[in-house]
């Protein structure tokens, strides 16, 4: 039942805002996200009016990704994500990589190499420390 759930709040804040289903002003809705429940959310997200997608991943090596995320699912889950998001037409996808030196930059490469010729936008960012907040 999360999808929808999922979509019928998407659908109510639709109907609801100033820039909704009732306004002149056309609506571009986005969403960045890790990826890890896009499997089965894109097409009810979709269906909720959602156009488009980022999705962080960090390293295709599910070390560095678990290391660099503190997180407990597989790069798989991201990447068939990524493809749920594709066929549910939620294009164009963005792909955002936040390289941080000494942990993860032996990745850009991988992460060129998979995703080019694919259609999606692969964007690298550079890790900025700005202080203890990032520990």
């Amino acid at each position: 039942m999360p999808s929808r759930c999922c979509a019928s709040i998407w659908k109510g804040w639709l109907n609801n805002s100033p820039v909704g289903a009732h306004s002149k002003v056309p609506l571009d809705l986005t969403l960045t996200t890790n990826g890890s429940l896009l499997a089965r959310q894109a097409k009810a997200l979709k269906a909720a009016g959602l156009q488009r997608i980022t999705v962080s991943l960090d390293a295709l090596d599910d070390a560095i990704f678990r290391q660099v995320n503190d997180v407990d699912f597989p790069v798989a889950d991201v990447l068939e994500g990524i493809e749920a998001g594709w066929a549910a037409g939620l294009g164009p996808i963005k792909v955002n990589m936040v390289v941080k030196r000494g942990t993860n930059e032996q990745q850009i490469l991988p992460m060129a190499r998979h995703f080019r010729g694919s259609g999606l936008v692969l964007r690298f960012i550079e890790y900025m420390d700005v202080g203890a907040t990032n520990d």
